[in-house]
């Protein structure tokens, strides 16, 4: 190993993702990684929160923080023999499948479960069962980013090396087809981007490539200079996304030429947020920037340290809020427009602390027909399985509930 993959070596273990670190500094191993924080996605006309952590998917009830109750054919809770209410909880079908993302709707009914110990489930979402559970579908390598679906094709990166795009037409009958695949030497460790037929595919061998999403025809591929764990965004033919170079480029879309780039303390481990023409970036030291995107480049706003510890999650900017969540436990409430402190009705900070570490990316939930909340809802996925969810009031940050396992 050189001296760079060794000094990568060291930083891994400083920042404590509790990553394969070996994988990400010079790719010379393939030694398991256990799965360290929670997929959440929201699922169903009812909002409903999925949750998958560790061996097991949860689907929560927004109003209450809890697990839906299974309902009959007449509305009916069920229950079991106990007389206790069933509810829409999916263990792991062999007591060792882990997860690292939340199911990706595939129909109506329907959702696909890719488990980072090499499976893929099809999951009923009414009922809350696999369908083939007792074999699920064989997968030649471990999942960390969820896969991109656009049809019957997925395309699915693993974390070791490669993406391959699957015809997914027969998944009912426990088979998919491989049609096509990207050789990398690196694993693939966020979601591929789907724009207009073409899908970006960042890698951890520093390079983003642009295919052509129905035939794999390579159509070019940029050094970023960095292994690049987040996934584009994409605005007016450019894409913008961070890497463990310590920067934030600006790329043509069509051919992958670098039109700018900025520096930023640390690494950039996760998916900027792109409101209008400005772009909310956070990084592995605590600083949050804002950037002006336009014809004149990548602009730096401001700066701000915000957190004594890395921002993996991306921003969330509502209204006239940005919020960003870190490891050092807090959630944090700023002024888009600075980066400055919000503040609540006597005049403090509107800083809210969790019971763990914050890695996976938040939620927002706001109210509807279908959904009895008063008021939108920020939901924060930690570490500590004692507080795998908590819903804050997006305006104020008051706790509003806590689920844990």
């Amino acid at each position: 190993m050189n001296i760079r993959s060794s000094f990568a070596l060291r930083r891994w273990v400083g920042v404590a993702l509790l990553l394969c670190v070996a994988l990400v500094a010079s790719a010379c191993t393939s030694t398991p990684i256990d799965p360290t924080w929670a997929g959440i996605s929201l699922v169903g006309d009812g909002q409903n929160i999925l949750i998958a952590f560790e061996n097991q998917m949860t689907l929560i009830n927004p109003t209450t923080g809890r697990p839906v109750e299974l309902r009959d054919a007449e509305g009916q809770v069920r229950v079991d023999d106990q007389g206790n209410a069933r509810v829409w909880n999916i263990p792991s079908p062999d007591g060792g499948t882990k997860f690292y993302t939340s199911p990706l709707p595939l129909d109506e009914g329907s959702m696909l479960a890719l488990a980072y110990t090499k499976k893929l489930y099809r999951v009923d979402l009414a009922s809350g069962v696999l369908y083939n559970a007792t074999t699920g579908v064989d997968l030649p390598g471990q999942v960390i980013a969820a896969p991109t679906i656009n049809g019957d094709l997925m395309y699915v990166g693993f974390s070791e090396r490669n993406l391959i795009a699957y015809d997914i037409s027969d998944v009912q009958n426990n088979s998919i087809t491989e049609v096509w695949r990207l050789e990398t030497d690196h694993g693939i460790w966020a979601s591929p981007l789907l724009v207009e037929g073409v899908l970006y595919v960042p890698c951890m061998n520093h390079t983003l490539y642009a295919l052509n999403a129905e035939t794999g025809e390579l159509l070019w591929s940029a050094d970023l200079q960095g292994a690049i764990t987040s996934t584009p965004v994409f605005q007016n033919g450019r894409l913008y996304v961070g890497t463990l170079a310590r920067k934030v480029f600006e790329i043509s879309a069509s051919d992958g030429q670098i039109l700018s780039e900025s520096a930023t303390q640390d690494w950039v481990w996760g998916t900027p947020a792109l409101v209008e023409n400005t772009l909310y970036v956070a990084d592995m030291a605590g600083y949050v920037y804002a950037f002006g995107i336009g014809d004149g480049g990548l602009t730096q706003q401001w700066s701000q340290q915000v957190a004594t510890k890395g921002i993996r999650a991306t921003p969330v900017v509502v209204g006239d809020a940005l919020i960003v969540a870190s490891r050092d436990t807090y959630v944090y409430w700023l002024n888009p427009a600075d980066g400055s402190p919000l503040l609540d009705t006597e005049g403090s900070p509107i800083k809210r602390q969790v019971n763990g570490e914050v890695l996976a990316d938040m939620l927002v939930i706001n109210p509807s027909e279908g959904l009895d909340i008063p008021e939108p809802l920020l939901i924060v996925s930690t570490m500590n399985r004692a507080e795998l969810l908590v819903a804050f009031a997006l305006d104020t940050g008051q706790r509003q509930w806590v689920y844990g396992r």
